[in-house]
């Protein structure tokens, strides 16, 4: 009987600990902009129709109130002085934003509901929509009334409910976090995670390799760098084996961010590189593998790959007379459906638009080089 004891007692802790490790990984909030905050706004309130980045509210218009902490008529005060929260004004609305899981996941997911002011009945809660329009989960309910408005002094304040729901295993594709609000709703903090955790917010909007003096200098453009920790490069003589060669922290902003790193000590004739994105919970995913070529010694010289290709096309150009190049990419019948600017180093051409079939790649710098041919599948 001890025995039993024992396993049971064992087979209890390990599920405990089994659920605590897989609590603690949705705790990263994928939302933009979850609390409505406008840094670029000093006096918010009543009468301040603004919208809200990152959000689409349909049906209704709405203010953005910054708290002041005392006592503020029309919203409630248990938030420190400076919060920010959503209001809407004139009619029952959806506040919504769009998210992509990248492999099948769990969401959890919350927002804060106050009422107001005195007003007609209504429901908060918070839904999530497939990109079919159809509800895979919802979260809990509470039916506002008059009795939890914001009074005038010395009426009682209102107060923040909580709203929260856990949705089954979703596949991976594009879902909306929807937000069910009324004339008489303020609305914070919302909130949404994905376990295992395999969302990444963060767009990688361009990776190059220039030149530099016959260094490779890595330069890239993000945006929306939401809970995006740092970038690590990486490198490798074979394309297969990678090391990373240095960490960047990232800049954290939810616009364009710009980057640049020079490998002063890559004397290679070839080497590979590609950026590892890491987000704060430890999740990561890699930019495409991009080849630089050290043309050192050489007039000229033009590499497409791969090839054939799917959604990018990589050329590796150098001119010693003209480091900037024009790039067309021409169809069967001789119409131009591209035409870019590359410089000496790797650039990225994006194909993705481009139908199946046979195209040519024509360059010029200081020459006119040969046309490449390149399929796209």
């Amino acid at each position: 009987m001890k025995k039993n004891i024992i396993i049971v007692t064992l087979a209890f802790v390990f599920l405990t600990l089994t659920y605590t490790i897989s609590y603690a990984q949705c705790t990263t909030n994928y939302l933009k902009n979850p609390s409505f905050e406008l840094e670029a706004q000093t006096t918010l309130g009543n009468h301040f129709p603004v919208p809200a980045p990152f959000w689409t509210v349909s049906g209704g218009t709405i203010n953005l109130v910054k708290v002041d902490g005392t006592n503020y008529f029309g919203g409630p005060n248990t938030a420190a002085a400076g919060t920010q929260y959503l209001d809407i004004v004139n009619a029952s609305a959806t506040a919504d934003q769009s998210f992509t899981i990248t492999c099948p996941s769990t969401i959890t997911f919350s927002g804060d509901f106050s009422s107001r002011e005195a007003g007609t009945n209504w429901i908060a809660k918070i839904e999530i929509v497939d990109a079919a329009n159809v509800v895979v989960a919802t979260s809990s309910t509470r039916s506002f009334t008059t009795a939890d408005a914001d009074q005038n002094p010395p009426g009682a304040d209102a107060v923040w409910y909580k709203m929260t729901g856990t949705s089954g295993i979703l596949p991976a594709g594009t879902y909306t976090f929807k937000v069910f609000l009324n004339d008489y709703t303020n609305f914070d903090n919302a909130f949404l995670c994905a376990e295992p955790g395999c969302v990444l917010p963060v767009k990688l909007n361009e990776f190059s390799i220039l030149s530099d003096n016959c260094k490779p200098n890595l330069q890239w453009k993000t945006s929306n760098e939401v809970n995006l920790k740092h970038f690590e490069v990486e490198e490798s003589k074979d394309g297969n084996v990678f090391n990373k060669v240095t960490t960047l922290v990232a800049q954290g902003l939810l616009g364009e961010a710009n980057y640049s790193f020079k490998n002063d000590l890559d004397y290679s004739p070839k080497t590979f590189y590609r950026l590892k994105m890491v987000d704060n919970d430890g999740q990561y995913k890699y930019s495409d593998i991009l080849k630089f070529v050290n043309n050192c010694g050489k007039q000229t010289s033009l590499e497409i790959y791969p090839n054939p290709v799917v959604n990018t096309i990589f050329v590796n150009y150098f001119d010693v007379n003209n480091p900037t190049g024009k790039l067309k990419i021409v169809n069967s019948n001789g119409a131009i459906l591209k035409e870019v600017t590359i410089k000496n180093g790797t650039s990225s051409v994006d194909v993705t638009t481009l139908a199946k079939g046979l195209y040519l790649i024509t360059v010029s710098g200081s020459k006119v080089y040969s046309p490449l041919k390149f399929v796209k599948q």
